[in-house]
């Protein structure tokens, strides 16, 4: 991976070992960065003038989604916004669509199976929002018919084809439980998780049926499981963080990345790498 210093990385995807991408900005949010791992070295794709990369989503060397600027009008408890979204169709860049809402999250089963989640209707006092995402169908993007729910937080996405759709919120409600929407072709369902469980919108399917909802939070496809290790896990008193989740391909098993501190004030930290079960 290259060394570039003043980087910030915001998003990393792949569709094989030979196209890996890297999505980020300078450190001052003034200009996009985007690379490509061709499974040999790297290079630098070029960005949007005046864009910098947000969500992003890669089915293929020539199938790329990235969301950029957003604009927003209105004030208070009905803030409206739009985003901007751009295909990569294997050399440029094309002229961007749009989508009445902010994107939080993109993720693609095909060509004709890109979803969006973000926010509608967003309080600049509460923080709330009114869920909603959109699909591309190949052609546009469509608003599907959904329940809207008022949630909180950073909502998240992923999807497995067109009849295994995942999005995650918090409740707009002063318990902020997290909540599941699946699509499963025909018709929504709504899974609250139970009060207390720590689930979060890293989301990766769990290959039986169910979800994983960040490290800690396991829908089973009947149940929720909480996963949070004992203080044997890293130590006493110790410090630390899981990310970045990724599920071994054909198997159950789930990786993730994360921090891990020795130190009591939590100066210094390591990096962690953990797998379930």
């Amino acid at each position: 991976m290259p060394g570039q210093s003043g980087f910030s990385l915001t998003e990393v995807r792949a569709s094989s070992a030979s196209n890996v991408w890297l999505f980020g900005a300078d450190n001052n949010g003034e200009e996009g960065t985007i690379l490509r791992w061709n499974g040999s070295s790297w290079q630098d794709v070029p960005v949007p003038a005046g864009v910098i990369p947000n969500a992003a989503a890669v089915l293929n060397v020539s199938d790329v989604w990235m969301s950029g600027s957003q604009t927003g009008t209105g004030s208070g408890s009905n803030d409206a916004c739009q985003t901007a979204l751009y295909h990569w169709n294997g050399s440029a860049w094309d002229s961007p669509d749009y989508v009445a809402t902010a994107v939080d999250g993109i993720s693609g089963s095909g060509a004709r199976n890109v979803w969006v989640v973000g926010e509608s209707r967003h309080s600049t006092v509460t923080g709330n929002y009114t869920l909603a995402a959109y699909r591309w169908n190949g052609s546009a993007w469509v608003a599907p018919s959904m329940p809207a729910p008022r949630g909180g937080g950073e909502p998240g996405i992923t999807v497995q084809s067109s009849a295994n759709v995942w999005l995650f919120a918090w409740q707009a409600k002063k318990s902020s439980r997290g909540f599941l929407l699946h699509w499963n072709g025909t018709r929504w369902r709504e899974i609250v998780a139970p009060r207390q469980m720590p689930a979060s919108d890293e989301l990766v399917t769990d290959g039986s049926g169910g979800l994983w909802a960040g490290p800690w939070a396991h829908w089973t496809g009947i149940r929720w499981v909480n996963t949070s290790p004992s203080v044997s896990f890293v130590g006493v008193n110790n410090s630390y963080n899981l990310h970045g989740l990724a599920r071994v391909p054909g198997r159950t098993r789930i990786w993730a990345a994360g921090l891990v501190s020795h130190t009591p004030s939590s100066s210094s930290w390591d990096s962690l790498i953990a797998q379930y079960p």
